[in-house]
């Protein structure tokens, strides 16, 4: 009888801590029992993109930054950004990420799983030619992707553009 008072209560002990350990992992990203929040963006790459002074096509740096607020992200201009992303975003910014280099030509699927803060995605592309750049974009995230989780992204000599027309509650037009 001992014996099994003993195996019960080890046993309710590893549920225990399982299950611990479970609600420790899901609460940063979207809660105990609530869906991931994550983002699919495909990017549709041009064979012309970044061109350089000669129009000679060249790679391209693109940043995706997490956003709780796209105030900042919308006043800040191309220098701003490049130079000090923290300080011009300040408090708006949860985290950036860097996207590999992108090649003429080269289309990508990237994924990422968001803060639970996150309302907003921005990417920036680092353009050699940024004065006449179309530069950045921001994206309205749908918390826990009842309504949207990807987006296409068109990278077209200077500009990004997004594939498909998406308002601001992050539905396709």
């Amino acid at each position: 009888m001992k014996r099994y008072q003993f195996f019960s209560l080890v046993f309710i002990a590893i549920f225990l801590s399982v299950l611990t350990a479970c609600q420790t992992v899901n609460s940063s990203v979207g809660g105990y029992f609530d869906l991931d929040t994550d983002i699919q963006i495909e990017l549709l790459v041009d064979a012309d993109i970044n061109p350089d002074e000669l129009g000679v096509a060249s790679p391209l740096f693109i940043r995706m930054y997490e956003l709780s607020s796209n105030k900042m992200m919308k006043r800040a201009d191309f220098i701003e950004i490049y130079e000090r992303d923290k300080d011009v975003l300040g408090a708006d910014m949860i985290a950036v990420h860097k996207l590999k280099r992108l090649k003429p030509g080269e289309n990508r699927t990237e994924h990422f799983v968001l803060d639970k803060k996150t309302n907003y995605v921005a990417l920036y592309a680092e353009f050699l030619e940024y004065k006449e750049s179309k530069y950045k974009l921001i994206i309205p995230v749908v918390a826990n992707n009842v309504f949207r989780d990807s987006v296409a992204i068109r990278v077209s000599g200077n500009e990004l553009i997004f594939d498909e027309e998406v308002d601001e509650a992050g539905s396709v037009k």
